[in-house]
C-alpha cells in the first residue's frame, strides 16, 4: 500500500486475501513493527474448559476414611453383581449348543 501506491481494494484482488485481514496486518505493523508480522499466534477455536486436575495421594489421605469406606463398598458391590451376571451368561452359553449353518 505504501510503496507501491496501490488502494487497499487493489491489494486484495491482486493476493486474494480480504481487506479486513489487510488492514489487521497494517494496525499491527504500525503498533508493534515488523516482528508482530512474524509472530506464531494459536489457531483454531480457544479451549472453553479447563482440564481437571486428577487427585493427587496428599488430597486422598487428607478426606475422610469413613468416605473411603462408602466408596469401597459401593465399588465392591458393583464388581459383585458385574460378576454375577458374567457367570450367569457364561452358564447359559455353555448350556446351548452351537449351531452349524
Amino acid at each position: 500500500m505504501l510503496a507501491n501506491h496501490l488502494s487497499l481494494h487493489q491489494i486484495s484482488t491482486k493476493y486474494r486475501i480480504t481487506d479486513t485481514l489487510i488492514l489487521k496486518w497494517k494496525k499491527e505493523y504500525e503498533r508493534f513493527g515488523v516482528s508482530a508480522l512474524y509472530e506464531e499466534k494459536p489457531r483454531g477455536r480457544p479451549v472453553k474448559m479447563k482440564k481437571q486436575k486428577k487427585p493427587t495421594q496428599k488430597q486422598k489421605i487428607s478426606s475422610d476414611p469413613y468416605q473411603e469406606l462408602l466408596d469401597e463398598n459401593l465399588r465392591l458391590r458393583i464388581e459383585n453383581e458385574y460378576l454375577k451376571k458374567l457367570q450367569a451368561l457364561t452358564q447359559k452359553d455353555k448350556g446351548r449348543k452351537p449351531s452349524r449353518s
